[in-house]
């Protein structure tokens, strides 16, 4: 609890001067992984959709035993 308080009273102390140049180097404005990596976006939407339909057929299926599918 004291390390939390400790952290805590640091990130106050310091922000002031930290945050901004940190701010300055980084924003980059109003950018996406798209716009970074140029990426087409029916790209992304179908990679994204066979993801999750692989992830829901391993949640449903996946999970069973064998000897446990007949009951």
């Amino acid at each position: 609890m004291l390390g939390l308080l400790t952290g805590a009273l640091l990130f106050g102390l310091t922000y002031q001067a930290v945050f901004p140049p940190i701010v300055k180097q980084v924003n980059l404005g109003n950018v996406t992984v798209l716009t970074l990596w140029d990426l087409n976006p029916f790209l992304v939407i179908a990679v994204f959709t066979l993801g999750v339909l692989i992830l829901f057929y391993f949640l449903e299926h996946g999970g069973k035993r064998k000897d446990k599918l007949e009951e």
